[in-house]
């Protein structure tokens, strides 16, 4: 009697049980049935499983330890298209010892084996030809209404991925947040596959994610013919079987429209393969999940470049208000410090000879004279190459500098192709500032350039105007000033004259040239011995003047006599000098007219005393 008769059709079968089906139970129903139809002592169902690429026992009449859990090549070797039953001893199929009959039929599904039914009867005869005709005809019936089941199943299981697709899909795009798309993804592979290792390889920007399986991203020519890599920069999935460790990893793309963000490697020690199907969907998930970031990371790139935007254009309006060196050097470091977290901020400020000096407001790591030797190679390469510097690890780059700090940033400031210097930004950490953060960092500082360009040149114009041209001492105009202003403001001072003796003879024996080169050695003997305790200037022609502000009349008798020595033993070729000093204070108040007065006759007595002399008034 054949099956549809007791089921009324394998319709009405698979209607009746359609509740059944949803939970699975159905095939276990149709075990059952077929066991009675046939009159067998036992019925095994063995299914074909994609993942491990063998037939597994799924269902059972009676309990599953009865069989075998799955069919050895050597069982299903024989069978074909044109062969459906096989008839041997139970003992092929079942654990069991014991003497008896059995019979394997091969379901079908568009022309391949889908599995087989088992059938054991205990009866040491072979099977009569009877037997053998009702259990093929029961195994055609059960195989029509076992395909339809299994494709009742594959539809669902479809279903269900991706309903659980759409789900995941609408969770992308409901978030603006990379971290929570990569969540999302490792979450959703989970669940779907629960035997995977999943991991996500991200750039070094993802690092920091603890929560999340991230690894390193690498694609150096080190590592060109890792899976990772090739999934990477080919766009397409990579399948690695390892066989003698029955490992198996899959490399998916993480694709979006203008790039690739990323690789999700999945890793299975339980499985001999991969379903094509199941590796569709992955690489839709991984799609779906490369447009997500995609999309997340743009509106990102988009919220923090309206950000650099905006503290572009306050950085540009706050300095341009600041009209000299220090305010501005002040200004950026601290916006620096705030923007970047940087650690440490140096200026770098080169003359007309390339000599370059630190600026006051450079963080005191910058002032430590072992640590300006050791910028020196950094800022030989900034004064060859003029291009900013981007180092990520100084101990890998430059491990003979030692530095303590390990990620630095060098960026030049160059007007109409002139180096005025540079800015030295600094973090203890390695790969500290991101890419994003030094492209922000260069277009500051071309702000910078402009401002500090603006004040140097105005610095440099207003120094020209105080300064006279050949001995680059005060003007005498400034000098006047200065001592004007220290009369009225302070309690003591010295004014002195200085006159080179005979400069005419020189000039007429030497040369101009030689007299001016001589004026320019006294004036810079004079710059060095006043540093920080006064002011110079050409009085004219080759007559210079000094005041000494705050000092007393025996430090003034002291300088002017170590200057006669200093100017008789240092010119070249020697010359001497006639000085006349005057001194006040707040007991002996004088103008500034009676000042330089004093000072002229004191000269004049100390030249007609004999020259190479000091007197005073």
């Amino acid at each position: 009697m054949r099956l549809y008769t007791f089921s009324k059709g394998h319709t009405t079968f698979l209607h009746e049980h359609k509740h059944d089906y949803q939970t699975g139970d159905s095939l276990q129903i149709l075990v059952k049935q077929v066991k009675t139809l046939a009159k067998a002592e036992a019925v095994g169902l063995f299914l074909y499983d994609q993942w491990s690429d063998q037939f597994v026992l799924t269902h059972a009449s009676t309990e599953h330890h009865l069989f075998v859990d799955n069919l050895s090549a050597d069982l299903i070797q024989g069978f074909d298209r044109y062969q459906q039953v096989s008839y041997l001893s139970s003992y092929h199929i079942t654990k069991s010892k014991r003497a008896g009959q059995a019979c394997m039929i091969a379901l079908f599904k568009e022309e391949k084996i889908s599995g087989f039914i088992t059938l054991t009867i205990d009866q040491e005869q072979p099977l009569s030809e009877k037997q053998r005709m009702r259990w093929l005809e029961i195994a055609k019936d059960a195989n029509v209404i076992l395909t339809e089941l299994t494709n009742m199943f594959h539809v669902i299981e479809q279903v269900n991925k991706y309903e659980l697709m759409y789900s995941v899909t609408q969770k992308f795009h409901s978030t603006m947040n990379s971290k929570d798309v990569l969540s999302e993804i490792v979450n959703t592979i989970g669940s779907i596959y629960p035997t995977f290792d999943c991991h996500l390889f991200l750039s070094k920007n993802f690092q920091d994610e603890q929560n999340l399986p991230v690894k390193e991203l690498i694609y150096n020519d080190e590592y060109a013919e890792k899976a990772s890599v090739q999934a990477f920069l080919s766009g397409e999935i990579k399948l690695v079987k390892r066989p003698n460790r029955r490992k198996i990893t899959l490399y998916a793309p993480l694709n979006g429209k203008q790039g690739i963000y990323g690789v999700m490697e999945l890793t299975s020690y339980e499985i001999e393969q991969i379903p094509d199907d199941d590796i569709e969907f992955v690489r839709l998930l991984a799609n779906t999940a490369g447009n997500a970031l995609e999309n997340a990371q743009l509106y990102q790139q988009s919220t923090q470049l309206i950000q650099d935007l905006q503290l572009i254009n306050s950085f540009a309006h706050e300095l341009n208000k600041l009209s000299c060196l220090s305010d501005t050097t002040a200004f950026i470091k601290s916006q620096i410090e705030t923007s970047f977290k940087a650690e440490e901020v140096g200026f770098i400020l080169y003359n007309q000879a390339m000599e370059f000096s630190i600026e006051q407001h450079s963080s005191d790591f910058f002032h430590h004279q072992d640590s300006r030797k050791k910028l020196t190679l950094l800022l030989n390469q900034i004064k060859q190459e003029r291009e900013a510097v981007f180092i990520g690890d100084t101990h890998c780059k430059f491990p003979e500098l030692a530095l303590t700090c390990r990620s630095v940033i060098i960026l030049p400031m160059i007007q109409s192709e002139q180096l005025l210097g540079c800015i030295i930004i600094m973090h203890p950490q390695p790969y500290f500032f991101t890419f994003d953060q030094f492209k922000l960092m260069k277009s500051l500082v071309q702000h910078s350039t402009l401002a500090f360009g603006n004040i140097i040149l105005r610095e440099q114009l207003e120094q020209s105007v105080i300064t006279d041209y050949l001995t680059k001492l005060f003007s005498r105009k400034y000098l006047d000033e200065k001592c004007n202003e220290h009369l009225h403001a302070g309690q003591c001072g010295v004014f002195i004259l200085i006159d080179l003796d005979d400069f005419k003879k020189i000039n007429d024996t030497y040369g101009h040239d030689v007299g001016d080169h001589i004026l320019i050695q006294v004036a810079n003997l004079i710059r060095k011995e006043i540093e920080g305790h006064g002011f110079a200037a050409r009085w004219g022609g080759e007559e210079l003047a000094i005041y000494l502000a705050e000092a007393s009349y025996q430090e003034g008798q002291q300088f002017s006599n170590r200057l006669l020595h200093l100017i008789e033993k240092t010119t070249q070729p020697s010359v001497t000098a006639s000085i006349g000093m005057a001194y006040w204070s707040h007991e002996q108040p004088l103008d500034l007219t009676t000042l330089f007065d004093k000072a002229d006759q004191a000269l004049y007595d100390a030249k007609h005393a004999g020259k190479n002399q000091f007197s005073f008034r």
